[in-house]
């Protein structure tokens, strides 16, 4: 009640200094107006500052059809837009609040704010268009946040506009919040002291012509402001009809829909879950299936290779007519020249501890078939086992298919064109389980390799980490057999050519 009572007498101090300039009429009106009839707008010919008074109900008819009030300009600081030149009241106690803003609408105010104790009513009218975004009434934050109490005095400059509110107990000054010009705020400033002789004065902002002024800078009262100093639309009880008999229709809209969307919802939601369980599966079926890769690289081509250097061309008149490779073991076939069983067993150079099975041809064709178990890649890594290779397969180390062909896929190609070589490439797919690839988070993907080629060139043979051989075949062929290499237990030396076979796969993933 005391802030209250202080508050009105210097409102009617504010008034009387006026009364030798202009002749001003009674303040405050908004509030204790006459409600018997509606307010209308002001004509910006008669008043264009939107801190003056607000019309009586008998004449807002004629004045609404003139003029509206004047746009306001806020300043602009980062994000945040300050507003000066609010027109404040105090709330009336003999009408609701929802009352004097639908008069206030009327008159031609457009926003809006409350003070924090809820004793005071601040009015503005329409803002420029790029003042409307989180724009905040200058004085509601100075009055929350930098007031202390009494008479203060706050005056600011920003890019050459000048800023002033008064505060009395905290509370915003009628006629006190403006902007304009330098001469226009010291003409105001010298007013407000003048209106406050006989009590201290305290003086805050950033400009130089007031004494002892605490420095406060506009960037430190834009940072404090808050949802309480933000601007607010008065409310149009016209819209409020409009949108009513709108939400009806759309409510009812709704209704007539809700059976088509709640459909079409539960069947998003069954896609999202089978999307999840898609990726769910496929992450458990991938682990395994990655394991079963075995050796990558020249890893998974060593033993084969120590298999081939523990085999001859011809043992006690038998001849090798072909050998095939597998993961396991490697199965050579023999065609008889002129030895038997017995000679063959006698004089084979076994390599391993383990004899080779001996398993006539059918038909009792002169064919004998040998089998040569291969040894598994080692677990630590040697200098023919790289670390990455003689682990597996690596998920994470995989290259993208884009780069797996432009590496390895050239390699292929290369191939086709030289002479007494074949070579081919098979486009790569899904592995490891099932579904669209656009639906799985981490896919992994699969091509095909073939090469054929004289055995010569197999030592010279180098797989990158993602390539797998998966079987080889030996045969021999009616022509020579190229450079001689002596690593290969004299199986190149023979007058008799032998080619190669090679078939494996190569893993990426999409992206």
């Amino acid at each position: 009640m005391a802030t209250r009572f202080a508050f009105l007498a210097s409102l009617l101090l504010a008034l009387r200094r006026r009364a030798g300039k202009t002749p001003a009429p009674e303040a405050d009106t908004l509030p204790n107006a006459d409600l018997s009839e509606p307010a209308e707008q002001v004509d910006e010919n008669d008043r264009k500052d939107p801190t003056a008074t607000l019309p009586s109900a008998k004449n807002a008819k004629e004045a609404a059809r003139k003029q509206t009030l004047p746009k306001t300009t806020a300043w602009a600081i980062d994000d945040t837009r300050l507003v000066f030149g609010m027109r404040w009241s105090p709330i009336s106690q003999d009408a609701s609040l929802a009352t004097q803003l639908k008069q206030a609408r009327r008159t031609g105010y457009v926003h809006h704010v409350v003070s924090q104790p809820g004793s005071t009513l601040g009015l503005m009218g329409p803002l420029t268009k790029q003042s409307v975004k989180a724009a905040h009434s200058v004085a509601m934050v100075l009055a929350e946040h930098f007031s202390t109490s009494g008479a203060e005095l706050f005056v600011f400059e920003h890019e050459g506009i000048f800023g002033l509110v008064g505060l009395a107990d905290n509370n915003p000054t009628p006629g006190f919040d403006t902007q304009g010009s330098r001469e226009e705020m010291q003409a105001l400033g010298d007013e407000f002291m003048a209106m406050n002789t006989g009590q201290s004065i305290r003086l805050v902002g950033n400009v130089d012509w007031l004494p002892d002024m605490t420095d406060l800078q506009p960037m430190q009262v834009a940072e404090r402001a808050n949802k309480r100093s933000r601007l607010r639309l008065i409310p149009n009880p016209n819209l409020k009809i409009g949108l009513a008999v709108l939400t009806a229709l759309v409510l009812s809209g709704f209704a007539y829909a809700y059976y088509v969307l709640e459909v079409a919802w539960q069947k998003k939601q069954a896609e999202q879950v089978a999307e999840k369980n898609i990726n769910a599966r496929y992450e458990t079926s991938i682990k395994a299936a990655i394991k079963s890769v075995g050796a990558t690289g020249d890893s998974s081509l060593t033993p084969w290779r120590d298999a081939l250097r523990s085999i001859p061309l011809a043992v006690a008149g038998w001849q090798l007519r072909s050998l095939s490779c597998r993961a396991d073991k490697c199965t050579a076939t023999w065609a008889r020249v002129s030895g038997n069983f017995a000679e063959f067993d006698s004089n084979f150079p076994y390599a391993s501890k383990q004899r080779p099975a001996l398993k006539p041809g059918e038909k009792n064709e002169h064919v004998l078939e040998t089998e040569h178990p291969v040894k598994a890649v080692p677990a630590a890594p040697s200098a023919s086992a790289p670390e990455a290779a003689a682990q597996g397969l690596q998920r994470a180390n995989l290259p993208t298919l884009r780069e797996a062909y432009l590496e390895w896929g050239s390699f292929i190609l290369d191939a086709q064109l030289l002479p007494r070589q074949v070579a081919s490439l098979r486009p790569a797919n899904l592995f490891g389980g099932e579904g669209p690839i656009e639906e799985i988070s981490k896919p992994v993907l699969k091509g095909g390799w073939q090469l054929e080629s004289d055995l010569w060139s197999l030592q010279d043979l180098q797989l990158p980490h993602y390539v797998v051989v998966e079987s080889l075949g030996i045969a021999r062929t009616g022509g020579g057999g190229g450079p001689e290499d002596k690593a290969f237990a004299g199986l190149i030396a023979s007058s008799l050519g032998y080619r190669y076979k090679i078939e494996g796969s190569f893993y990426a993933k999409p992206r």
